[in-house]
């Protein structure tokens, strides 16, 4: 059966990146971990796929060559290299697919590279994986976790030499220990001295006569081992951590293997990652992006209040300082970053709508009807009035700005007078008589001359007197229902405060 080709498993085109490589690998390997799916052959051999994919196209070197040959080509190479040796045995393909060793092995006896088959004397143990997913918190500031292995160790009863205590081990007559044979061969180039393993021992160098009965001989028996891994802050998806001498015992006395745990994180709801920098985004409705408002945003160190400022625009990027993940090097911590979502109500509501309109936020919204509330009259109406006498609505309406934000920016900054005093509240209720000016100073501004030759003639509300060159106008009464100039059905309002 022809091989997938690898580009075609992880899903990106020829000419993808390592980065595009890496990020399609990590969503087939969370989608696929055997985890997640136990028991689904299946899924295990998607995800050995993807691995096995993965381990050729992350090498640069190896997705050169793969490019080159092709799919089948490269396996074919590949198996006639050897598990971790040179697929195209040092650059001399063609010959028996084993190149230049093979030419060696064939002529001198193996002599150019080594000995083929088993080697007698110590072996150093297999290394081991071990695929390990852990939550996103882990990854950034570190975790120890305890694993479970199923390995090979060093047989506690012969102590590795493979003998019953007490037994001896002799040392093989037909090879003297070496674990091979010599014999002669004739080719054409005349006789060659060749070696083999030796058949009395097969290559051992030694003969135990009588073999553990624990290990059967090996040295080495399987067991069970529970491990404390420490995973380092800062990790990422696809990390790997070596364990040295964690893996499989060596035989014959031989040092034991490495351990590689391979990390994949699991994906967090709210937060992303790219590189220690954390990414999230936080939705906040119009009126705070427009007014301004503080809000509470999640870190991988819990909450913390955040200032969203006035007129803030869909996708304005906030930065949390070192809220983010620490470095694996370093241990300095990234950033946050807050992306702001603007969100629309399809429809307001009539509470909702005169809020907007005057820029008012909740508490100082509901303490205006608690105060309409106290007063005799229809509580809707006056809670009307009692937004329309406010000194940034009051300046919108004489034409002093061009609307009720500008004009709460203006008084903020101390552009006007009520009564020949200097006020810079917003809020500050002007009442029948109050005359509100803007302050000489302000009066020869390019801005302020601007706006009242773009406003000089707007009509004001009756309650208000204003001559149409003036730098100053005159509350002449309170205003009245009529005065509103805008739909809104107030008694609803009465009504949801009343429930």
């Amino acid at each position: 059966m022809a091989k997938r080709d690898y580009y075609e498993v992880l899903g990106v085109s020829k000419t993808a990146s390592q980065d595009e490589i890496k990020k399609a690998f990590r969503k087939l390997a969370l989608k696929y971990h055997p985890d997640r799916n136990k028991g689904n052959e299946e899924a295990m051999n998607k995800f050995k796929e993807a691995n096995e994919a993965y381990s050729v196209l992350s090498d640069e070197q190896k997705r050169q060559q793969y490019d080159q040959l092709g799919p089948d080509a490269f396996e074919q190479a590949q198996t006639a290299g050897g598990a971790g040796g040179n697929p195209f045995g040092g650059g001399f393909g063609g010959f028996g697919g084993g190149g230049m060793d093979d030419i060696f092995d064939m002529f001198f006896g193996g002599q150019g590279r080594g000995r083929g088959g088993r080697e007698a004397g110590p072996q150093r143990g297999a290394d081991l994986r071990f695929d390990m997913e852990i939550t996103f918190e882990e990854a950034a500031f570190g975790v120890e976790k305890e694993i479970n292995l199923y390995r090979d160790e060093t047989c506690d009863h012969c102590h590795g030499d493979g003998a019953e205590p007490g037994s001896k081990v002799e040392t093989c007559p037909e090879c003297h220990g070496s674990g091979y044979v010599r014999f002669t061969q004739n080719t054409m180039f005349g006789q060659m001295v060749n070696e083999r393993p030796c058949s009395k021992c097969h290559g051992e160098g030694k003969i135990i006569s009588n073999p553990c009965k624990e290990c059967r001989g090996k040295g080495t028996v399987k067991k069970n081992k529970r491990l404390k891994v420490k995973i380092p802050a800062g990790v990422d998806n696809g990390s790997r951590l070596r364990v040295s001498g964690e893996g499989e015992a060596g035989a014959k006395g031989g040092q034991s293997g490495d351990l590689y745990v391979y990390l994949y994180v699991k994906p967090h709801k709210f937060f992303e990652r790219d590189g220690t920098t954390v990414l999230c985004e936080v939705p906040v409705n119009i009126v705070q992006a427009t007014l301004g408002a503080e809000i509470k945003v999640p870190t991988l160190d819990g909450q913390v209040t955040v200032k969203v400022p006035e007129g803030t625009q869909p996708g304005k990027v906030l930065r949390l300082k070192g809220k983010g993940i620490p470095s694996l090097r370093g241990g300095q911590r990234g950033d946050q970053l807050v992306r702001i979502k603007v969100v629309v109500p399809t429809k307001l509501n009539e509470k909702q709508k005169v809020k907007f309109i005057y820029g008012v936020l909740e508490k100082q919204f509901h303490a205006y009807y608690e105060k309409a509330e106290r007063k005799q009259g229809i509580t809707g109406e006056i809670l009307l009035q009692e937004l329309e006498r406010r000194l940034d609505n009051v300046v919108f309406r004489m034409g002093f700005a061009n609307t009720r934000r500008e004009a709460r920016q203006l008084v903020n900054h101390g552009h006007f007078t009520v009564n020949g005093k200097r006020v810079n509240i917003p809020s500050f209720q002007v009442k029948p008589g109050d005359v509100v000016a803007v302050c000489e100073k302000s009066r020869t501004t390019t801005k302020f001359k601007s706006l009242l030759e773009e406003n000089g003639k707007k009509a004001c509300p009756k309650w208000i007197e204003k001559a149409n060159d003036a730098f100053e106008g005159k509350v002449v009464a309170m205003p009245a229902r009529d005065d509103i100039d805008y739909e809104v059905a107030e008694h609803l309002i009465v009504e949801l405060y009343s429930k």
